[in-house]
């Protein structure tokens, strides 16, 4: 047990001091001098843009950035069809709108309603506080750029419908249809195209603002680290963790030293 004792303490000792990746052990501050001896660049590596610029220009390309919908052309098509039948059955709503005039005014409002496009409350809500001034609305396979302004919620929808032409129909008659029943979302957030088209737009954003060439002189000791020099070194450092490989070449390259 001592002898094995002796060889495992050995192995173990001997281990730990080979290496296995490359280390940056150097610690640095902006706007400070550089306490080390002179560093070369051994390989090419990136300059990698810090985060504060990448957001920065993250957000200034989100701008752009226009959410995906989908209107529901089967939804106008079923509310007509149980107006129509609610009022051909003979129920409370034709005993309340009375005369033809009126039902053919809530059937061409409503049609007016749909196509301008009802959206739900907490979507619009959220349209508004992102600033989002337009949206794409795919319709017919096809998609077009639609005003945020114009998209209506079903309170919205509603108070329209009431007070569409109050000149020629009595808004207390209408209210009394309720008429809300007729009035429902057609237009869906499209996740799955929304997420592409963010997607498409970021991966325009370049994630370096240039290249350090193998055998190029970095800094040298006392030289104040400025912002350029800082990214190159914080590049440096990302570079090195890359190149020291995953958890699992890490493992196979401990068991072959052991």
């Amino acid at each position: 047990l001592y002898r094995i004792g002796i060889a495992l303490a050995a192995i173990a000792i001997v281990v730990y001091f080979l290496p296995r990746e490359q280390n940056y052990a150097y610690q640095f501050e902006l706007n400070h001098p550089w306490r080390y001896g002179q560093l070369i660049a051994s390989f090419d590596f990136p300059i990698y843009k810090d985060e504060a610029t990448v957001k920065q220009e993250q957000d200034s390309v989100l701008k752009q950035f226009r959410p995906y919908f989908t209107k529901n052309e089967h939804a106008i098509d079923e509310q007509l069809a149980k107006l129509r039948k609610n009022y051909t059955e003979g129920s409370s709503l034709k005993q309340h709108l009375g005369d033809v005039s009126y039902y053919n005014h809530v059937v061409r409002t409503l049609q007016q309603l749909y196509r301008q496009g009802i959206i739900p409350t907490e979507e619009l809500k959220q349209l508004r506080v992102d600033g989002i001034q337009s949206v794409m609305m795919v319709e017919n396979n096809s998609a077009r750029a639609v005003n945020t302004n114009s998209l209506l919620t079903e309170k919205e929808a509603y108070e329209k419908l009431i007070y569409a032409d109050t000149t020629r129909y009595k808004r207390h008659i209408l209210q009394q249809c309720n008429l809300h029943d007729y009035l429902t979302p057609n237009i869906a957030y499209d996740k799955e195209k929304s997420d592409a088209a963010r997607e498409d737009l970021l991966s325009g954003i370049s994630w370096s603002s240039g290249m350090v060439i193998n055998g190029t002189k970095i800094i040298d000791r006392g030289e104040i680290i400025d912002q350029r020099t800082y990214n190159i070194l914080n590049s440096l450092s990302k570079e090195l963790d890359e190149r020291s490989g995953t958890k699992t070449q890490k493992r196979l390259t401990l068991g072959g030293q052991i």
